[in-house]
């Protein structure tokens, strides 16, 4: 039969979108992103495994169904958006370097003339009608939508036969693997030539036999420990398929509290995390110049060095109304008998491409 139902068509994409959408929660609920990945890929050919082998699915059906698990499988890598080449990358075999998510565009026609294939012949030896087949394949209700999809295979590179013509002792399973085998190293080449060398070398590197035992792994016994945590599975995704990862946009540094700063490091920002307050790498900064500083003078000018000394004086009160302790970074003692105090602070200029201007107030006090 041709697919033209309405209705059984949504409800074939609002299936996929509902299987889609409930490993998406699984990954976000704890399961995982690897774990997750796998059941997406266990999964999906069987949400339509049915309906491809008695309707012949129309092709912008294959192209929503597509879409949908391309999109799952993109949120649970967690890296860029894929480009089309990088979702026919994605739907080749993992023997092919790919990641095994099955195309409807390449599985619908291929399971539907197979399924067809192996029924026709079975029909024939029960009936002994030898001239059956012809009968079938010429019938309004085969004709067209059998037409359709053998076609639709030679546009894919391969030549698909409904007769079984001596082979009917082949499954619609075998017959089904080895044209969609067949149209995926097709594709695969096709693949190959809109990459660059780069990506290309990737592709070819991907493939071959264990080459992606690591996306084959299925849950159960010690199979567990083979499961990669999200960053890492994110990691992989993206070296296996040539992917750019998502970048932190935010400074990570954090304080004492656990207070992370989040400070934007976009637009000529990224010379912030030098100077953050956030963390112990500001007070571990300032204190190492004051040290330099206060061994300089200690050694140029001969005198007695203090580093972060109380200064009452300059004790002042805060807006809260509680009293704010001065403490300046240097504190010398010189032969005149006169007590100098040096405070240091540091700060960002772009004037001086970047560099650091160190200021030095110098204060003596009678």
């Amino acid at each position: 039969m041709l697919f033209r139902s309405e209705s059984t068509r949504q409800k074939a994409i609002e299936r996929r979108r509902n299987l889609c959408k409930r490993i998406a929660e699984l990954a976000h609920e704890g399961m995982g992103t690897h774990p997750a990945f796998a059941l997406l890929r266990a999964a999906v050919p069987a949400d339509a495994s049915f309906i491809t082998r008695t309707h012949l699915l129309d092709e912008n059906t294959c192209k929503e169904l597509d879409r949908l698990v391309m999109r799952a499988a993109e949120l649970l890598t967690g890296v860029e958006e894929w480009s089309p080449i990088k979702k026919a990358w994605a739907a080749l075999p993992v023997s092919a370097g790919g990641l095994g998510i099955n195309s409807m565009e390449i599985v619908a026609p291929c399971a539907y003339v197979a399924a067809w294939r192996q029924g026709i012949a079975c029909i024939t030896n029960q009936t002994g009608v030898l001239n059956l087949p012809e009968l079938l394949l010429t019938s309004h209700v085969l004709e067209q939508p059998m037409t359709q999809a053998i076609e639709r295979g030679r546009r894919m590179g391969i030549e698909m036969r409904a007769n079984a013509g001596g082979a009917e002792d082949r499954t619609a399973k075998e017959s089904q693997g080895q044209w969609t085998s067949a149209a995926n190293w097709l594709r695969r080449e096709q693949v190959l030539e809109q990459l660059g060398p780069e990506e290309s070398a990737i592709l070819r590197g991907a493939g071959g036999k264990g080459a992606g035992a690591w996306l084959e792994a299925h849950d159960g016994g010690d199979v567990e420990r083979m499961w990669l945590t999200d960053a890492e599975f994110s990691a992989a995704m993206a070296i296996r398929m040539g992917l750019t990862m998502k970048v932190e946009a935010g400074c990570l540094h954090k304080t004492a509290a656990g207070m992370r700063c989040n400070q934007n490091l976009a637009q000529g920002n990224r010379w912030h995390p030098l100077l953050c307050t956030h963390g112990p790498g500001h007070n571990a900064r300032h204190t190492n110049v004051a040290k330099a500083l206060a061994k300089c003078i200690q050694k140029e000018m001969e005198t007695a060095v203090q580093l972060e000394q109380a200064v009452p004086g300059w004790d002042r009160q805060g807006l809260d109304g509680q009293l704010e302790r001065a403490r300046l970074d240097i504190v010398t003692h010189g032969w005149d008998g006169r007590t100098r105090y040096i405070d240091r602070s540091e700060e960002h200029t772009s004037v001086l491409q970047s560099q650091f201007r160190i200021s030095y107030a110098v204060f003596c006090l009678k």
